[in-house]
């Protein structure tokens, strides 16, 4: 009987993925290509976290914002640069992201909404709280884009969340 050849990818072997927390933005950067995929019809949400509680059939849209727009209307807690990416987040899932990106696949972009429309969707009880900008999915892939400073974000939105993301967001551009 003969044997059938293995083909493992990095992506199967952790172990054999690089580290870019160790290697200076700088040097992985310059062959970083990062894309986006804007096939709204194809967004996948993981069914474990929070953006589950959006109804089948919601509507929604791609924008692009200025980062640091959108850096300064997220929660403070979400607000990280520099090293404290490194340590706050996953690192494995940003090292995954950029090896992605390297290899020219394609992301869809993160996920925001308003946080009042988030704990509506989401029916969590809320008490009082100041209305922002909530990052519902991607935080590793807006981790990456914070690392190499990009300037522009696209970003998908509930389209019922519209209005108040203008608001909010006085960059954003609808594409």
């Amino acid at each position: 009987m003969k044997k059938k050849k293995q083909i493992f990818t990095d992506m199967a072997i952790p172990n054999l993925m690089i580290d870019y927390s160790k290697i200076p933005v700088e040097e992985w950067s310059r062959s970083l290509n990062i894309k986006w995929s804007y096939d709204l019809d194809s967004l996948v949400f993981n069914p474990y976290r929070e953006e589950k509680f959006y109804e089948e059939d919601t509507n929604f849209l791609i924008g692009v914002v200025k980062m640091n727009e959108l850096f300064n209307s997220i929660n403070k807690s979400h607000q990280l640069k520099g090293s404290d990416i490194w340590k706050y987040r996953d690192k494995d899932k940003i090292n995954r992201a950029i090896d992605f990106w390297k290899k020219g696949g394609k992301m869809t972009p993160p996920l925001i909404d308003t946080l009042y429309n988030f704990l509506k969707s989401s029916k969590l009880p809320f008490m009082s709280f100041k209305n922002e900008i909530a990052l519902r999915a991607g935080f590793h892939r807006f981790s990456v884009c914070c690392l190499v400073e990009l300037q522009e974000l696209p970003v998908v939105a509930p389209y019922a969340s519209k209005g108040e993301i203008e608001e909010m967001l006085k960059t954003i551009r609808w594409v």
